[in-house]
């Protein structure tokens, strides 16, 4: 494996390692405004922003580029740069 197949492999692995701790994080808080606040609505709205965010990340993959996900991209690539090297 070349190095420049390791580096594109492991930018989508942070990417997605980071998409996958937002959508944990974001259903924890969405089940939280749902039985506190009754507000069930909002959890399909994080729903729905967690697989755009999903389905932009992967259009990046398959493209071949690296493409940051929108709004955290950055701070994924920052937040896993040493656990994922």
């Amino acid at each position: 494996m070349n190095s420049k197949k390791s580096e594109y492999a492991n930018f989508h692995i942070r990417q997605s390692l980071g998409i996958m701790i937002l959508s944990i994080a974001i259903m924890i808080l969405a089940n939280i405004f749902v039985f506190v606040l009754n507000i069930g609505m909002l959890s399909l709205v994080f729903n729905i922003i967690i697989l755009v965010i999903w389905v932009l990340g992967f259009i990046g993959a398959v493209q071949g580029e690296k493409k940051l996900v929108p709004v955290l991209g950055a701070q994924f690539q920052e937040w896993f740069k040493n656990i994922i090297k």
